[in-house]
């Protein structure tokens, strides 16, 4: 058992360290460390490599939906029409009480 009682020696030894490196830090130092800390996700290089091709392409995808003309047509206009109408009885719907309040 010395070898496994000298690992989870280190190990606490280690997080003692880290947390008073930590506690050490000004507010934007730590800012910077949970960012840094956020965006190093424990995983396959190839899934996190995937995660953040999706979140590019997720990103440029809003961009692009943001400023892109929609196409204005009768059918389009009624549709969007019926979605407004039925968002304001939705609303309506949730701030009445109805019979089981």
């Amino acid at each position: 058992m010395g070898k496994l009682d000298r690992k989870l020696k280190d190990q606490a030894r280690a997080a003692r360290k880290r947390a008073r490196r930590i506690e050490a830090m000004t507010p934007e130092e730590r800012e910077r460390f949970d960012a840094w800390h956020k965006a190093r996700t424990p995983g396959a290089a190839a899934v996190r490599q995937r995660s953040r091709d999706e979140r590019r392409q997720n990103a440029e995808f809003r961009k692009r939906s943001a400023t892109a003309p929609r196409a204005s047509s009768p059918e389009l206009q009624a549709i969007d029409d019926e979605l407004t109408n039925l968002r304001q009885r939705l609303a309506q719907f949730q701030t009445d009480k109805g019979v089981f309040s």
